[in-house]
């Protein structure tokens, strides 16, 4: 395993975590956030593998779902009670660390080489 490798495993990790967070959303809350759970899972463990193999290129994509992730959780946070809002609330913060970790990991050493 190389250095970079192990850099982006802890948001390879986050991402996996996000992904399980919003494939329990889908077991909560099945009509309303259906559609937008599936995908937002499935990105999340397809770019997980991209980035756990450092995958620049993923890191780059999972950044930008990440801070997609972060908009849409909390717009649809708002709304919501119970037990649902604290999942929406759980899977920002998670969405927020992820998309802070992957900025540092990509803007610190933006090489090209390295896609």
């Amino acid at each position: 395993m190389t250095r970079r490798q192990r850099q982006f495993q802890a948001g390879a990790l986050l991402l996996f975590a996000a992904a399980a967070g919003y494939l329990l959303l889908l077991l909560m809350a099945f009509s309303g956030w259906a559609i937008f759970a599936i995908a937002m899972s499935a990105a999340h463990f397809a770019l997980g593998l991209g980035v756990m193999r450092g995958w620049r290129i993923a890191g780059y994509g999972a950044f930008v779902i990440a801070l997609l992730g972060a908009v849409v959780t909390f717009g649809a946070a708002l709304p919501e009670s119970g037990l649902l809002r604290l999942l929406f609330w759980i899977l920002l913060g998670v969405e927020v660390v992820t998309a802070a970790l992957l900025l540092g990991l990509l803007w610190n050493n933006p090489r090209a080489d390295s896609v």
